[in-house]
């Protein structure tokens, strides 16, 4: 974080702001903000650094002050709400000598289309931590990805001195939308796309664990390990209706018989660009029925719209198991397969 200066013929004070020192990791409530680069999920992010901090004379170049400025950046963004959601910037003064024992700080949010208030001045005596809050919004209704990053001034409490200003980490992507299928469309929502969310679900959830079992089959007997992180590619949404409807008559075709109380389940889902009707290397189960529709019902469909899965967007799916000890797979689920 470095500032430029604008040279003065006098000896009045001017402050920079160094490269953000190396630290020992931190955790906070929300499990992020480990030190360094900006931490995130879907809809948090955090960042933390210590800065050093220098004052001179603009004439002599003279140092007559020296601090350490610790940042913590905090944005928790709202996916229900593209128009409200909080930006934190707290900032502590610490080990503070000279003209830097008694400072000022302020925060702005730099970002190409987003509005935020400002954070507003507060003092900095050496010891002290400030909270700045910004409230943010994404105006418009369209999808729109924009770039954020809070930028953060300090000046000592002298006269004729000139602050140093720069950028709190780097930016991140913020994308905001009101797509309807995701969404209540009069305010939309905001998500970190960069993030790849995990899709969960546990084989002792007794309201979908048949289906739960098909997905760990599938992720562990297919070519590919379909949505497994680390083992296989990501899954890809569609909401594409007729690609739904191709992926699903390819892999579940309505002529096939169903036993009674189960349907067909297929896995890539249907609702993703490796479904059956684009790839071969898919898998069906018959499970019950009424698991089959919560599942996508009650699980997926309601995930989808709390992390705003758009067509495209990446995912991954995570299956629970039962603990050691526990035999591996229901009987029922071993010769289930479907033909084809």
């Amino acid at each position: 974080m470095a500032v430029a200066a604008t040279a003065a013929d006098s000896n009045d004070l001017i402050v920079t702001l160094g490269e953000p020192l190396q630290q020992a990791p931190q955790q906070l409530a929300a499990g992020l903000c480990q030190g360094g680069d900006p931490d995130y999920n879907r809809t948090e992010s955090c960042y933390i650094a210590t800065v050093p901090v220098e004052v001179k004379e603009k004439k002599t170049g003279q140092i007559t002050g020296r601090a350490l400025l610790d940042e913590t950046s905090e944005a928790k963004l709202n996916q229900r709400d593209r128009t409200s959601w909080e930006h934190k910037v707290t900032l502590r003064l610490h080990d503070a000598t000279g003209t830097a024992l008694a400072m000022s700080g302020s925060v702005t949010l730099k970002c190409n289309a987003c509005r935020a208030s400002a954070g507003g001045i507060k003092a900095l005596p050496s010891g002290s931590t400030q909270t700045f809050t910004m409230k943010v919004s994404s105006p418009g209704t369209e999808i729109n990805t924009d770039q954020m990053v809070p930028v953060v001034s300090v000046i000592p409490n002298l006269p004729g001195a000139e602050a140093g200003t720069g950028a709190v980490g780097t930016p991140i992507a913020v994308r905001c939308d009101n797509t309807p299928y995701v969404s209540p469309q009069s305010k939309g929502g905001c998500v970190y796309p960069r993030y790849t969310p995990t899709y969960e679900l546990s084989t002792l959830d007794g309201k979908i664990d048949q289906v739960a079992w098909h997905i760990y089959w599938a992720q562990n007997n297919l070519r590919q390990a379909w949505g497994a992180k680390g083992r296989g590619p990501a899954l890809t949404r569609t909401a594409d209706k007729d690609l739904i409807d191709k992926n699903r008559e390819t892999a579940c075709p309505s002529s096939m018989p169903r036993p009674d109380g189960k349907s067909c389940d297929e896995y890539p889902f249907a609702s993703t660009h490796q479904g059956a009707s684009k790839n071969p290397d898919y898998s069906c189960h018959m499970v019950p029925e009424k698991q089959n529709t919560a599942e996508g019902r009650d699980y997926r469909n309601p995930w989808y719209k709390a992390n705003r899965i758009l067509e495209d967007d990446a995912f991954w799916v995570s299956i629970t198991l039962p603990p050691a000890g526990v035999r591996a797979m229901p009987p029922a689920m071993t010769l289930a397969r479907c033909p084809g």
